[in-house]
């Protein structure tokens, strides 16, 4: 049972406590489902909050974080995220030679995908969306790395990108405002330059260490550029970029356009289909190529909207069709979480399809 704002009810919720009048006249019984002229007539009656049953939805949702890409995830999220924040920290305030633990880190969430060979990147299943700066470069470390264990490169080139990405944003440490609680689209010029200095910034804090491949360090200091020239900080064109530079770009750009606090958060299909869509221009072909068939265009957890007017959550990724999910169906044109549904294997039944996604 939880208490929800009437505010919030969208219809089809079942009411876990009687809801009566204040004279205790009973209106709606346990029980009983919520439709759309109820909500209309609880706030005519001023009642602001209400009941609900929340089992199917809990049921749901374990479904949802038992899936091989959540548990994966939930991992390294858990056991990078803490490890490279206080590496990186220690480094910016105390100037020490800990930076080098991020290897660890890199090494770390290689292995656990090394594991799960077939595992896809699930952009939304755990993650928050105010999270940070060391989540975002866990983040793309994660999906670079599944990027070129599909390009198929050699294992010392994969472990560089996996450094490279962790330490792609070294540079924001030295902003003079804080970034994470900015809106980009509100700076002004000199915000702005500031904003791209990060490269540069992260590159003089790395140039010197001896331990760091060269390739770990142009992923710092390029990553912002682009294949057609448009990128900074110096407006390299693709064949100054190296593949790995390449790589970590594309990653960076998906995870900012999702989650970022100070852009506007997209939906995941659209932002995948907007890199695809500047495949040749801004960014690598095979990068892209590869980045498509690793990454899940509407990760678990998602409501979506299919052909068939129905709404369903997915709760399963089929590898070879990264486009066509598993989804459980939990109604019909309004959100029903107390009707169990039906499992659609979107790859097995090729009349169905995703119309869109909705907000929850």
């Amino acid at each position: 049972m939880k208490r929800i704002s009437v505010d919030k009810l969208v219809g089809g919720e079942i009411v876990a406590k009687e809801i009566a009048t204040i004279h205790g006249l009973v209106i709606i019984p346990v029980g009983s489902k919520i439709k759309k002229e109820y909500i209309r007539k609880l706030k005519e009656l001023h009642i602001d909050w209400i009941f609900i049953e929340e089992v199917k939805e809990q049921k749901i949702d374990n479904l949802v974080q038992g899936t091989v890409e959540a548990q994966v995830e939930k991992k390294i999220l858990e056991e990078c995220v803490g490890q490279i924040k206080n590496t990186i920290e220690r480094y910016t305030c105390c100037a020490s030679n800990e930076l080098t633990g991020v290897v660890d880190v890199a090494n770390h969430i290689i292995q656990e995908i090394l594991e799960q060979p077939n595992v896809m990147y699930n952009v939304s299943t755990i993650r928050e969306k105010n999270h940070s700066t060391y989540t975002h470069s866990v983040n793309v470390s994660t999906l670079a790395v599944l990027i070129a264990l599909k390009l198929k490169l050699p294992q010392k080139k994969i472990q560089e990108i996996a450094i490279g990405s962790l330490l792609h944003d070294l540079g924001m440490s030295y902003l003079p405002f804080d970034y994470e609680k900015i809106d980009i689209d509100e700076c002004d010029e000199k915000q702005l330059t500031e904003i791209k200095k990060h490269v540069l910034t992260g590159y003089t804090m790395v140039k010197d260490e001896e331990w760091l491949s060269n390739t770990a360090k142009e992923i710092v200091l390029s990553h912002h550029e682009r294949d057609d020239g448009s990128g900074y900080p110096m407006h390299l064109t693709s064949d100054r970029i190296s593949l790995e530079t390449k790589i970590v770009a594309i990653c960076d750009e998906l995870d900012r356009a999702v989650y970022s606090d100070h852009r506007l958060k997209y939906k995941v299909h659209h932002v995948i289909d907007n890199i695809m869509s500047k495949a040749g221009i801004l960014f690598d072909f095979k990068v892209v190529n590869a980045f498509v068939e690793v990454v899940a265009v509407y990760p678990i957890g998602t409501y979506v909207l299919l052909n068939t007017e129905e709404i369903g959550i997915v709760i399963s990724q089929n590898y070879r069709m990264p486009t066509r999910p598993v989804v459980q169906v939990l109604g019909i044109k309004e959100l029903d979480l107390s009707k169990k549904g039906r499992i659609v294997d979107l790859s097995q039944e090729l009349t169905t399809y995703i119309r869109d996604t909705i907000e929850e």
